[in-house]
């Protein structure tokens, strides 16, 4: 597990009362209220090989060593879904490392759309999803928008950062000719009704 993100104090100025800030489990945030959209952890299962290894060794040792692996977490736009599928090359470039793409490929697709858009992501918070706030506060996404996971390799000095925001290129495995690219264009920019 990795624990939650810092979180920045806010709020008791405007009227409202503050919530936990800093790391969750400091001593000052004892009893604080915990919204259930707030991360509290990131959990992550260790590779295979690292498992054996663990259980291999000697029991006072038997975590010592154990590395993560992490997964990109894709939204992708319903207009855009039916282009990919699982083994679908793609290449991330995050936020924090904009001269580093990392080269994967698409691991798992989702079968319900997103309802709820992570606060990383949302455009209210600098991110680059389009969302617009429900009654409840909740991002919601403008355009149905689906999940796609890509892991991430384990030659990548990211595994111990969660929460990094970034692009992603995703190479279908069909070319597609020029005309049919021509009309895809013309129908996602003009919606006509008879």
């Amino acid at each position: 597990m990795i624990p939650a993100s810092y979180r920045p104090k806010s709020g008791g100025q405007d009227g409202r009362l503050p919530q936990w800030h800093g790391s969750l489990m400091e001593d000052r945030n004892l009893g604080a209220f915990v919204s259930p959209d707030d991360p509290i952890c990131t959990v992550v299962t260790p590779r295979e090989a690292d498992k054996e290894a663990a259980r291999q060794a000697l029991p006072g040792e038997a975590m010592a060593g154990i590395s993560f692996q992490l997964d990109a977490e894709l939204v992708i736009d319903q207009g855009d879904i039916e282009l990919i599928q699982p083994q679908n090359k793609v290449e991330i470039c995050l936020e924090l490392y904009p001269n580093d793409v990392i080269e994967s490929e698409i691991t798992r697709l989702a079968f319900g759309n997103l309802k709820e858009s992570p606060t990383s992501i949302s455009s209210q918070s600098g991110g680059q999803l389009g969302t617009v706030m429900d009654q409840s506060g909740a991002a919601r996404p403008i355009s149905t928008s689906y999940y796609a996971r890509a892991q991430i390799p384990d030659s990548s000095r990211l595994l111990h950062q969660v929460d990094l925001r970034g692009r992603a290129r995703v190479y279908p495995g069909v070319s597609r000719s020029l005309g049919w690219r021509i009309w895809r264009f013309v129908t996602r920019t003009f919606h006509f009704s008879m």
